[in-house]
């Protein structure tokens, strides 16, 4: 429908007519509804408070009338005979108690709506008679179930009031008679102390009345309105929901504070007031005044009432229906005008469109007729004279199109002689030095390596050095032919993957022991961070290799300190395999070109670091043949992420021979100790070796001792840290995941 508005004109000119037409009606009718919204919300606040002010009087005559009526109870003859007949008595329980259990049932009798029970005590705490509303009807509280209640609140307080003094305690939660503790029934407790003839003091009589019908008889009963009672601690004394009551007693969080986080605050806080549309209730109106009674800090209660703004704004709400009405009219008429009147300018404009198509298609003699002298028949002159020159030049058009693609297609044709001339001399020029390179490489490691074919001389350490270094050139400079063939081969579409099932975790440890000989002298750590059941990909081992070294041998290249961490973690079927870093990092602005060819993250680290950028360029290749891709993240000077995905192997692929990893030679081994460590005296070199697989032990432990070593060994890590710090080794040569 949009696009309709966006494309026609005279949707454009209807549209322009309405918004004329409704914008001023909107302006005005949105001002005087704001304004009669603010008239009855100023109007409805005092109207609310006084009403809720006259509920707050009817809660407080409530609980003056119980006050009253215990103040009668315990004028009672019956209950002024019992209470001198006990003072008077040395055993109280031997006092006839039935008038005076006659005449409290005879009171909860009365109303039963109201009061849950009465009962005596004497001055201990001992509850000594009582009758019990059960059910509705009045009855007398068997000696099993009086109780004693010295150490409650209600009577601590009591026992010290003067005749006349009433105390009233704070809503409580009671449970019924008998053995279940369920269901529980709200009440507040009213006690007086009874005295004799002789002003002493013989007991205490508490009232429990029930506080529901006392706060509910007070209260509105509109049924729009939400009525709540929150005590002082927040806590809901009177609530629609029956489960969010007392959460004090019961030891829930429910309460005021847990419904109303930001509104409880200024509600509990001050003495009465009202809240219009609040952070926590936005569309309704909150009006609470507190429910006291002086001389007694035990009642603070709340009341709260909420009301939705909708039921105030009735009236609003109705003029909006009116208001909407004409406004949904006056659109009507709107576009009817606005139909009539861009008719009779558009046609002209329409016809002027069609003959552009026309011309579009390939039609040039289409004209168009002027049909006024204004600016639309000015326009349709131009057109014509356009069209005439469009006409003359498409004459010659095509010719210079054809002779332009003839020049493209010899270009490209020259294009590709010279990339195939390109691939052609790489690879002929790359065989042609691997065979120097290889007799330099030879003759070097017999140099270094192998004194015997020089009749046992050894070189001196200055020759050593540049021999040496002759024999790490000629390395370096075949892995740069090796590149130099792969990216022939890449761009010539003939590299191929020899795929298999490869064990991952046994290929991550070849890896881990060359990163391992690569750090040197760096304070780095080489950390693995990969399971040891990690399922099999199906991919090229010697590629994935391939990748793997290259970011390994990076990383460690520009970490000076630290670590490097080789991660693997398997998400959707595909094994992700992380390089993580905390070396010098990449520059935000280099990330895009950090996988181009000859790039290597700036100027600065190329001149330092050296390198010709070419590892990364194959390795991202590399793992797009795989089926996925090389990324990477990075932070200058807080170290990089490259990551790339392996596909894992399916139930066909697994049945294949999967391909073998070379294991580890004892020549290897041996060689790489005394690269790590060489011997510098007569005496034998200790060494701490730690591995928890027997075999790989037994094995290790032999070519050491063979190679003159005094070789300890440990099969855990815990063993392992007390052998380190008693031995004292030169050398510790240890399994990357052990037990302990």
């Amino acid at each position: 429908m949009f696009k309709i508005f966006r494309t026609r004109l005279q949707n454009k000119l209807v549209v322009a007519f309405i918004l004329v037409l409704l914008i001023p009606t909107v302006v005005i009718v949105g001002y005087s509804l704001t304004t009669t919204r603010s008239i009855l919300l100023d109007k409805a606040r005092p109207d609310k408070l006084k009403a809720i002010e006259g509920q707050v009087a009817n809660i407080q005559g409530r609980l003056l009338r119980i006050k009253d009526d215990l103040l009668l109870l315990s004028q009672g003859k019956a209950v002024k005979s019992y209470i001198q007949d006990i003072s008077q008595s040395s055993d109280p329980a031997s006092v006839n108690s039935a008038p005076v259990s006659l005449y409290l049932q005879s009171f909860i009798g009365h109303a039963t709506d109201t009061y849950l029970d009465a009962r005596i005590l004497d001055v201990t705490g001992q509850e000594i008679v009582g009758a019990a509303n059960v059910n509705g009807r009045p009855q007398n509280i068997i000696a099993s179930d009086l109780e004693s209640q010295a150490d409650q609140p209600y009577f601590i307080r009591t026992i010290g009031l003067i005749p006349g003094e009433i105390f009233i305690s704070r809503a409580d939660l009671n449970a019924a008679q008998g053995k279940t503790l369920m269901p529980y029934v709200p009440i507040i407790r009213y006690a007086i102390p009874l005295y004799n003839d002789t002003e002493t003091i013989s007991g205490v009589l508490v009232l429990k009345a029930l506080l529901k019908p006392v706060l509910a008889a007070g209260v509105e009963s509109d049924p729009s309105v939400t009525t709540y009672v929150v005590d002082s601690d927040g806590s809901y004394l009177l609530n629609p929901d029956q489960s969010r009551l007392y959460g004090r007693v019961v030891g829930q969080k429910s309460g005021l504070a847990a419904d109303l986080p930001d509104d409880s605050t200024a509600i509990l806080g001050s003495s009465e007031g009202a809240l219009f549309g609040s952070k926590d209730l936005p569309d309704a109106l909150q009006v609470f005044a507190h429910v006291t009674l002086p001389g007694y800090d035990t009642i603070q209660w709340t009341l709260v009432q909420q009301q939705p703004l909708a039921n105030i704004l009735k009236e609003v709400n109705n003029t909006y229906l009116v208001i909407f009405s004409l406004a949904g009219l006056a659109l009507l008429v709107a576009i009817g005008v606005g139909i009539a009147v861009t008719h009779s300018i558009l046609r002209p404009v329409q016809e002027l469109t069609h003959t552009a198509m026309a011309i579009a298609g390939g039609d040039l003699s289409q004209q168009v007729s002027p049909h006024s002298e204004d600016e639309i028949g000015e326009l349709a002159r131009t057109f014509n004279k356009m069209s005439q020159e469009v006409s003359t030049s498409h004459n010659t058009l095509e010719k210079r199109v054809e002779e332009r693609t003839e020049q493209l297609r010899e270009a490209n044709r020259r294009t590709e002689e010279i990339s195939r001339a390109k691939s052609i001399f790489l690879s002929n020029m790359s065989h042609e030095l691997r065979t120097p390179l290889n007799v330099i490489i030879g003759y070097s490691s017999s140099m270094l390596d192998m004194p015997e074919l020089y009749d046992n001389r050894t070189l001196d350490s200055d020759h050593e050095r540049d021999v040496r270094l002759i024999k790490d050139s000629a390395y370096y400079l075949l892995g740069l032919i090796t590149d130099i063939l792969d990216l022939s081969k890449i761009e010539a579409g003939k590299l191929e993957l020899h795929r298999s099932a490869v064990d991952l975790p046994e290929l991550f440890k070849g890896i881990l022991a060359i990163s391992v000989g690569l750090v040197k002298d760096k304070p780095i750590q080489v950390r693995p961070d990969f399971s040891s059941d990690l399922p099999p990909v199906w991919a090229d081992p010697t590629r994935v290799r391939q990748i793997m070294l290259n970011l390994m041998s990076n990383a460690i290249k520009f970490t000076q300190t630290g670590s490097v961490t080789l991660r693997a973690r398997v998400e959707n079927q595909v094994v992700h395999i992380s390089v993580i870093d905390t070396g010098v990092g990449i520059e935000e602005k280099v990330l895009p070109y950090v996988f181009d060819r000859f790039e290597q993250g700036g100027r600065d680290i190329d001149k330092y670091y050296g390198g010709t950028g070419l590892g990364l360029d194959i390795a991202k290749q590399l793992a797009q043949m795989h089926g996925g891709d090389l990324t990477v993240q990075s932070q200058l000077g807080q170290g990089s992420i490259f990551t790339f995905g392996l596909p894992l192997a399916d139930s066909q692929q697994l049945k294949q021979t999967p391909a073998e990893i070379q294991p580890t030679t004892t020549e290897e081994i041996a060689s790489t100790v005394q690269i790590l460590m060489p011997s510098q005296s007569i005496a034998p070199q200790s060494i701490l070796l730690v591995e928890d697989e027997e075999s790989m032990r037994s094995l290790m432990r032999r070519v050491l001792e063979e190679a003159g070593y005094v070789v300890v060994d440990a099969q855990d890590g815990e063993q392992a840290m007390k052998m380190a710090y008693g031995l004292l080794p030169d050398l510790i040569i240890l399994d990357v995941r052990l037990p302990n």
